[in-house]
């Protein structure tokens, strides 16, 4: 581990009370649902959580890009945007106004070998999976504002990992950050640093309050799991 990464290692079922509590409220927010069928929910997230082994429990963030490189993607994406306009349907019951990374080609370029090399070469030694095995499902570049999408809602990804890396400078936006429920913990990174994890973990993208916060997203499988190959980053 370098000087710039950091590890944490949570026990998964540390307060299993507390995971509890966590699937219960994401039953309320996904509806108005009788009582028996959020419990039924709880239950079925807990179950899916005891199958995954337990080096999938590690959240790491590390550094991965420099200020100069997070504001060339940020320049790339505002130049294709202001062409193109931005998405904000992609994702199901948890959109974010985004754009596919690979849209953004004069960034893309040059981003997909250290995606490839840095953060699955990362998850790989971390999370004790070949290496080969990984693939993207999706790698996206989203804009949190102040003044229209602010935030994420709790939720999980639909991959096996997540990794988030912050593009813009903290000065540049007040709030933000990722919270994870049932760890009731907050990650707030450096502009540049990459926060990896598994999906899993339900987690929320904190609102901001001021400014312009831009990530670079990615969902990442792995073939000895079940999901289907979207986005070539391998």
């Amino acid at each position: 581990m370098n000087p710039h990464e950091i590890e944490h290692n949570f026990d998964l079922f540390g307060s299993e009370q507390r995971l509890t509590e966590t699937f219960l409220f994401k039953a309320r927010v996904v509806g108005e649902q009788p009582h028996s069928f959020r419990h039924s929910f709880a239950t079925q997230k807990l179950e899916e959580l005891r199958k995954i082994p337990p080096s999938f429990s590690k959240i790491f963030r590390c550094q991965l890009l420099t200020q100069e490189q997070c504001e060339t993607v940020i320049t790339a994406t505002e130049t294709y945007t202001s062409k193109h306009g931005w998405t904000r349907d992609r994702h199901g019951n948890y959109p974010t106004t985004d754009v596919p990374a690979a849209n953004v080609s004069e960034a893309w370029t040059w981003l997909k070998p250290v995606i490839r090399q840095n953060v699955l070469g990362l998850m790989s030694s971390r999370y004790q999976l070949p290496v080969e095995g990984f693939f993207g499902i999706d790698v996206f570049i989203v804009r949190y504002e102040a003044t229209e999408q602010s935030y994420l809602a709790l939720h999980e990804d639909t991959c096996l990992f997540t990794f988030n890396i912050l593009l813009s400078d903290p000065a540049c936006f007040d709030g933000g950050g990722t919270y994870f429920s049932q760890l009731d913990h907050v990650e707030r990174p450096e502009q540049g640093d990459c926060l990896i994890h598994a999906a899993k973990w339900m987690h929320a993208g904190l609102p901001i309050t001021r400014g312009t916060r831009y990530l670079l997203v990615g969902f990442v499988g792995h073939r000895a799991f079940d999901h289907e190959k979207l986005v070539s980053i391998d």
